[in-house]
């Protein structure tokens, strides 16, 4: 549990009442074949436009290696209720389909993992377990606890907690599992596979997940946790991943990338959209980041293939070519049932390249890097298994060539190309092996998927949490709360990290309360035009073109 940081103690003969955060109106809707239909809708801390609104399009699911969803969710904010119902009216947007089971009085247990400060102006993550049984209450809550310290104690989400609480809700299953086959179990959300190779993970029973959602104090982002021991996930309007020690977390901060930046794969074959793609190199959107004139980085594509192959059904081959003018070459691949490091033989041309094992037999990513290039013809893979034990998978395959002028370096943001499953340039990302968008054993986001984060987060979080007035004697005492970021955190993440705060009378900065969070006002003065500002500075953002990271708001200091 993280304690919530307590700024100030306000003390006086009258308290008037908190001025809260401003507040705007949003609806999430989805949008596919059937027509458009709200998913939810309510107030949040958002700072929306007095006219007009502010959209969000993203893809209902995200899926490894697969083309874009056409099933889009849809968030609109707006300033007010009256704004956003106009529009949906001429979007031809339903409302919420009535289900009886809304009005049906909840017996789903909740609890606050992580309380950094009020819903209303916080990120909210909800853990939801499926395949877990009353038997089992206290494993899933143990399980969120521990994906929860992961993502947040370790590098990926540790500069972001303070703007985030964390909640767990338990409904329990009939059955203990989720299925597989493309056939759900008798479980609170139906999760299920497709087939029995270690990837992507569908919800069944999305209405009980959003009923489920709404029993926390808030849910902007859902999480279905699957009671399983193995590798699996997807992205879109729920966040799924599993209990897995050894993979669980890898897939959850993957595919929560995905829901925090509103952003696609960086994986090669398909599913590019977003903050983290561009079309071309004259195009980059982060060239705010790039040093100098930015040039596509020399590499291509040998071979990209998604076999999902069962080596007890025979050896995997794979054939390619190459043109023999490159500097280095790099073979990645995906396996399951790894136990022991001599359960594959792996071969390049006939030479046995490693296959180190993980020590367990979940879904697991290695790389060899060659430091030479291929020789100019044609090139064959073969993977067999050497343990038959009946449960070894060959998930994916790939090889690349890479030029002598190549950036390796972890901290280059450049223009690195995106292949199609063919192997042409299908457009460019950030950085080489640095982004957990891309590399699903780094445990970071690129530079540029960071400061798309915190500008995605502060559409919907105010830097002041609320203002507290108090008369001690004859003057006003002024309290303002913040999010515990900056100078104001329990525990520092970088030292260039601050929060300015700034007073304002009669539009004319006060010197003398810059930085503070408390101010004394005298009683003459109350009657003049009292305003704070607060700014947050981080080295993690380079550019708000929206004024994102700044609040202003008015005192009143008088009823």
């Amino acid at each position: 549990m993280v304690r919530q940081l307590a700024l100030v103690l306000v003390i006086g003969t009258s308290l008037f009442t908190a001025q809260l955060f401003a507040r705007s109106y949003k609806v999430k809707y989805l949008e596919n074949e059937s027509g458009r239909t709200v998913l939810s809708q309510g107030w949040v801390a958002a700072e929306a436009p007095q006219s007009g609104w502010l959209e969000n399009r993203y893809p209902q699911t995200v899926q490894e290696h697969s083309p874009v969803d056409s099933n889009m969710v849809v968030e609109i904010v707006a300033a007010n209720r009256d704004t956003i119902q106009r529009e949906l009216i001429n979007r031809n947007v339903a409302p919420k389909a009535f289900d009886p089971l809304d009005f049906v009085e909840a017996d789903e247990e909740v609890v606050t993992l992580v309380n950094s400060g009020p819903s209303e102006n916080r990120i909210d993550l909800v853990f939801m377990g499926d395949g877990y049984t009353q038997a089992e209450r206290d494993k899933f809550f143990e399980d969120a606890r521990r994906l929860t310290d992961d993502m947040f104690k370790g590098e990926t989400f540790k500069s972001y907690l303070p703007i985030f609480n964390v909640h767990a809700v338990f409904k329990p299953s009939n059955v203990s599992g989720i299925g597989a086959g493309s056939q759900p179990k008798d479980t609170a959300y139906g999760l299920y596979r497709q087939g029995n190779t270690l990837r992507a993970i569908f919800a069944t029973n999305t209405s009980a997940a959003r009923r489920s959602c709404a029993q926390a104090p808030d849910c902007d982002y859902p999480i279905l946790m699957a009671n399983d021991p193995y590798y699996g996930g997807l992205g879109g309007e729920f966040a799924i991943t599993t209990s897995s020690p050894t993979s669980g977390t890898k897939v959850l901060r993957h595919e929560l990338g995905h829901n925090f930046g509103k952003v696609g794969e960086e994986y090669d074959g398909g599913g590019y959209f977003g903050a983290n793609t561009s079309s071309s190199v004259s195009s980059l959107k982060w060239k705010h980041w790039t040093e100098g004139t930015a040039a596509a980085e020399p590499a291509v594509a040998r071979h990209i293939e998604w076999p999902w192959h069962h080596l007890s059904e025979g050896p995997y081959t794979a054939s390619f070519r190459s043109n023999g003018a490159y500097r280095y070459f790099e073979v990645q691949y995906s396996a399951s049932g790894v136990e022991a490091d001599d359960t594959l033989d792996f071969r390049l041309d006939g030479e046995r390249l490693p296959s180190p094992s993980p020590g367990h037999s979940d879904r697991e990513f290695v790389e060899y890097f060659h430091d030479g290039g291929l020789s100019s013809g044609s090139h064959k893979i073969t993977v067999e298994e050497k343990v038959h034990d009946g449960n070894n998978w060959l998930s994916d395959l790939t090889v690349y060539e890479y030029g002598e002028d190549y950036h390796f370096d972890a901290e280059h943001v450049g223009a690195y190309p995106l292949f199609s499953e063919w192997g042409s340039v299908a457009g460019y990302r950030p950085t080489h092996e640095t982004c957990l968008m891309r590399n699903m054993k780094s445990v970071r986001f690129c530079p540029v998927c960071q400061e798309n984060n915190w500008l995605q987060f502060f559409k919907n979080v105010s830097l002041i949490d609320g203002v507290d007035v108090s008369q001690v004697g004859g003057n006003y005492e002024v309290h303002l709360r913040v999010p515990p970021l900056g100078q104001f955190r329990e525990e520092a993440v970088n030292p260039e990290e601050r929060l300015d705060v700034r007073w304002f009378r009669n539009g004319q900065l006060v010197g003398s309360f810059e930085g503070q969070l408390v101010g004394e006002i005298p009683a003459i003065q109350a009657q003049d035009s009292w305003e704070v500002e607060v700014q947050f500075h981080t080295p993690e953002v380079r550019k708000d073109p929206s004024g994102l990271l700044k609040a202003r708001k008015r005192i009143q200091l008088t009823n």
